[in-house]
């Protein structure tokens, strides 16, 4: 009986120690109901949350798609406004042109005669500043040189309307009898070459060269 109490007494002691178990009470319906509401809900959630996702996902690459979309829109409007300005240049800007020369009588009392060589603006806006430089030099036919370089003799800068023709005078040294031996046999010819500077009516500068030959 002794031994009996004495291992009843250490229950309960680190020895023997005890061990309850905790029953959970059991649910209701409404708890039953409260907990599969909260499941749904949280499922809900999830697949909203990852619809949020997929939509935004889809917008971002709309809106790259709008961006490179309107950009190449936007770059090809530039250019065909760049395009149509040019065109316009082109139709309206100043054009100086050059006729064929036309052979000057040898100036009395002297060894020196020259060329007449005509140009006028045939654009349709005016030609400003405009200055001009020829010469004329004899040469072999054909060139295998290239010219001298011109300067512009011309100090005073002119202007010339749509239309406006003038002239330059280059002179030279009447040619020896050798030289036009060569010119009438085409081994030589008188070159008559220049240019003429100007600036158009959208601040462009332009230059109009000009190579011309006299032979027989």
């Amino acid at each position: 009986g002794s031994s009996d109490e004495t291992k009843a007494d250490e229950r309960g002691t680190d020895k023997s120690p005890l061990i309850i178990k905790v029953i959970p009470a059991p649910k209701t319906e409404d708890d039953a109901a409260k907990e599969a509401w909260q499941r749904e809900e949280k499922a809900n959630n999830t697949f909203w949350t990852r619809a949020q996702v997929v939509v935004g996902g889809i917008q971002f690459i709309v809106l790259v798609v709008q961006a490179f979309v309107f950009g190449r829109q936007a770059r090809r409007l530039r250019e065909t406004i760049d395009q149509m300005k040019v065109s316009e240049e082109r139709q309206l800007r100043a054009y100086i042109s050059i006729t064929a020369p036309e052979m000057v009588d040898k100036i009395e009392g002297s060894d020196i005669f020259g060329f007449k060589v005509n140009f006028k603006n045939a654009g349709q806006t005016p030609a400003y500043d405009v200055v001009s430089g020829a010469q004329c030099t004899i040469m072999e036919l054909p060139r295998t040189a290239p010219l001298p370089s011109v300067p512009l003799t011309e100090i005073s800068k002119s202007t010339f309307g749509p239309g406006i023709p003038s002239s330059l005078f280059p002179t030279m040294k009447v040619p020896t009898p050798e030289q036009w031996v060569a010119i009438n046999n085409r081994k030589a010819a008188i070159y008559i070459h220049g240019r003429i500077e100007y600036r158009d009516a959208f601040k462009e500068p332009r230059t109009t060269n000009f190579n011309l030959i006299y032979r027989m």
